[in-house]
């Protein structure tokens, strides 16, 4: 069977067509990974800035306490005043 020119033409596009579409694939990948990651390692981390004083002065850690982030302040004065032991981080000024 014969093929004309223009076939392997057609073949040799579709080839490099695929092959730019697995380089943007890749890529785009890598960046949503990348992303994902950025997210995952900035809601596990709280930074503090300074050191504690007053009653929390002394304290070494939260051990196995999930973080606990206050909606507003009504809800940051309930925490600060019911019995429940909570580590409670503040990320609004």
């Amino acid at each position: 069977m014969f093929y004309s020119a223009s076939f392997f033409h057609l073949i040799h596009f579709l080839h490099q067509l695929h092959a730019c579409l697995y380089i943007i694939f890749i890529m785009k990948l890598s960046y949503i990974l990348a992303r994902v990651a950025s997210f995952i390692s900035s809601c596990a981390t709280v930074g503090v800035v300074g050191n504690p004083v007053g009653f929390a002065a002394g304290t070494t850690g939260s051990g196995s306490v999930t973080l606990q982030y206050p909606k507003d302040i009504d809800e940051l004065e309930t925490w600060l005043t019911d019995s429940t032991a909570r580590v409670i981080v503040l990320n609004k000024e």
